[in-house]
């Protein structure tokens, strides 16, 4: 904005005797800083405004080639963003409220205002034109991103298509051969019966192997794909049906081991069911993949103001604190391919993306040869009071 003592104003007032007033009250106001030209007719003040770059128009309505709201209307349209100022003699609401919603910024009675109100009047018509123009700028900008986003928008739909498109030919062009490759390994050791040498027989668990954890890999990166692209819901959940739907597809492995699975109500929470419950099988699997002892797990969840902190504690062999953030990077494997049952080196990766889908993180604190606890928060707004308390643990199925 212009400072108060440099003004470059543009009068337009065909009145000597308004004129000389106005331009007092001005200079009063402004000083010596003060840059003044005066025109009597809207001709001579549309040729002064072409000419210079004027801070503001001081406008008086009644002159000899134009008339009213007319005037106001010719000098608006070639005044380019120049706030313009209406000077009457009339004390016309009507008029008055007319004059604004044609782009007046302002309108004063010549008979009624002083040195200071024609000042601020002059210095609020500035900012406000200024900041008109600064918000029309914001709203280009605005609309410009808007076309930006659309366009990113499109390209990333026309991506997701093409990731769709791959994940279907992974499906089918990839899985299919390995099964394939599965099954005539099998029929070829029944072929073979006992004239299947030793050695053959270990390259035949070779072969066996590797198309099983080719099609575990397989089945991993689809669902790491979905869990990362496809909509989830955002219904009230409860915490208890998802983890009470995890350990019954684990029941095979759980009841295998003999494990020990402990829990006390949890909370309902805001996301999505299936995936939730992804979630708790992922985090149990691992828990009882990673044991060398009869498992003992425990689901945790504890409030932390407005947020939950939820767990699933283990008596496993533990994690080096060195690999606690990368443990969840796909295929980040902290043993052999063989041991520990194996596996494609995804659970955690799935795990990560389904929390961070839900608002929250996940980690681990652990320490070699003395369990895990995996940790994980959802959204601030995601928890709400467990379904009877939060009793102590207690025995869930085994």
């Amino acid at each position: 904005m212009p400072s108060p003592n440099h003004l470059h104003i543009l009068l337009v007032e065909d009145n000597p005797d308004h004129a000389e007033m106005i331009l007092r009250h001005v200079r009063r106001s402004a000083g010596a800083g003060l840059q003044a030209e005066h025109a009597t007719s809207l001709a001579q003040g549309m040729q002064a405004l072409a000419r210079h770059t004027w801070d503001a128009v001081l406008l008086d309505l009644q002159l000899p080639d134009s008339h009213g709201l007319d005037t106001l209307a010719g000098m608006v349209g070639q005044a380019a963003g120049v706030p313009v100022i209406v000077l009457t003699s009339l004390e016309d609401e009507d008029l008055a409220t007319k004059a604004l919603q044609q782009g007046a910024q302002d309108y004063l009675v010549k008979d009624a205002f002083t040195s200071e109100l024609l000042s601020r009047a002059v210095h609020y018509a500035i900012q406000r034109k200024r900041i008109e123009e600064r918000l029309k700028m914001s709203l280009a900008a605005l609309a410009e991103h808007a076309a930006e986003l659309e366009q990113l928008n499109r390209r990333l739909q026309e991506q997701n298509d093409d990731l769709d498109n791959f994940n279907h030919m992974i499906s089918h062009d990839l899985r299919e051969p390995i099964r394939r490759l599965m099954l005539f390994s099998q029929r070829l050791r029944g072929d073979a019966g006992s004239g299947l040498s030793e050695k053959a027989g270990r390259d035949l668990q070779q072969v066996q192997a590797a198309a099983e954890r080719m099609e575990s890999s397989i089945a991993g990166l689809q669902v790491l794909s979905l869990a990362g692209r496809r909509d989830i819901s955002h219904d009230r959940v409860s915490l208890d049906f998802c983890l009470h739907s995890a350990l019954q597809d684990l029941e095979q492995p759980i009841s295998e081991k003999e494990a020990v699975i402990s829990y006390g109500s949890l909370p309902e929470v805001v996301g999505d069911a299936a995936l939730l419950t992804l979630l708790f099988r992922n985090l149990i699997s691992n828990a009882l993949k990673y044991c060398v002892i009869r498992p003992a797990v425990h689901i945790t969840a504890e409030q932390n103001g407005v947020r939950w902190i939820f767990g699933v504690l283990d008596n496993g062999i533990g994690v080096d604190p060195r690999y606690a953030g990368s443990i969840f990077a796909p295929f980040q494997r902290l043993h052999g391919r063989e041991e520990y049952g194996g596996g494609s080196g995804l659970g955690l990766a799935i795990c990560q993306k389904i929390v961070e889908r839900h608002g929250g993180r996940i980690w681990v604190v652990s320490r070699l040869g003395g369990g895990a606890h995996f940790l994980f928060t959802l959204r601030p707004d995601a928890g709400g009071a467990p379904q009877a308390g939060l009793p102590s643990p207690s025995p869930g199925p085994a």
